[in-house]
């Protein structure tokens, strides 16, 4: 749908410490700096075993360990990485910071919180509607009417947990393809701003 290959769960497991998530996402970030044009990423092997992808991978990285990787020492100057080591290095730093993924995660986690107290507290009102023995009752006198007198009882309050349930469910996938669409349009304005200089070059 956005032209990427990551949803939601990748985005926000990485955002949450998933290493294999994180990998992914590095990857993804990789795939799009190298189709960009960008010299220092051509015909690279993101894999290889000295390379980027194979020691973050081997080395079990969570998207902080990347951040501390792709900024240490090793990619300053004097550090010892290669010119094309330190260039990728920050241009990669530079797009996952970009991306705004933790700040995204933070988010959502706080939406979905309040989502969930909301709601939570909307079905203690149906249960306690459900659980009353009088007239006063949203769902009538269930204990001395049956199951579904008069269009209440116990199926009424099945029907308001499960229209409950979806609405719930409504606004989660609602934050959730938010929360993949704010990542991308993230990227996309980062590559605006951080166009390849390299774009032409024949080397």
């Amino acid at each position: 749908m956005n032209g990427y290959d990551l949803g939601f769960s990748d985005i926000y497991g990485a955002g949450t410490g998933d290493t294999g998530a994180a990998q992914d996402i590095m990857k993804q970030l990789f795939n799009l700096l190298k189709q960009s044009g960008r010299s220092e990423f051509k015909d690279y092997d993101w894999m290889a075993g000295n390379a980027f992808g194979g020691l973050g991978q081997s080395r079990g990285y969570d998207l902080q360990g990347w951040e501390s990787y792709l900024g240490g020492e090793h990619f300053q100057e004097g550090g010892g990485a290669s010119e094309q080591g330190q260039k990728m290095a920050s241009t990669l730093l530079s797009m996952l910071q970009g991306s705004g993924v933790m700040d995204l995660t933070k988010g959502y986690g706080q939406d979905i919180g309040d989502i969930g107290s909301e709601f939570g507290a909307q079905l203690k009102g149906l249960q306690k509607g459900y659980g009353a023995q009088t007239k006063g009752g949203r769902y009538g006198k269930i204990g001395a009417g049956g199951r579904n007198t008069g269009g209440g009882g116990r199926n009424k309050y099945m029907s308001d947990i499960y229209g409950l349930e979806q609405k719930q469910h409504e606004m989660q996938q609602g934050l959730q393809d938010q929360f993949s669409s704010d990542f991308y349009s993230n990227l996309a304005t980062w590559q605006g701003l951080n166009p390849s200089p390299y774009i032409g070059d024949e080397e």
